[in-house]
């Protein structure tokens, strides 16, 4: 045997598709958490990206 078991799956594009669902799913709940948790202590002198999605900003430009 040479290439090892599984050397051209024929389902490889379900397996791709499967895994980038998984790899998706798991960024969004990550990058949900991460902007209703994101506190700063030190306030930034200058915009940064994370303030247009952090949930401590959006609180305040609704007030």
């Amino acid at each position: 045997m040479i290439g090892g078991w599984w050397t051209r799956p024929s389902n490889w594009a379900t397996n791709t598709t499967v895994a980038a669902i998984g790899i998706l799913a798991v960024t969004y709940g990550v990058w949900q958490f991460s902007a209703n948790n994101e506190r700063r202590v030190v306030q930034p002198i200058r915009p940064i990206p994370s303030m247009l999605w952090a949930k401590e900003y959006a609180d305040k430009q609704e007030k």
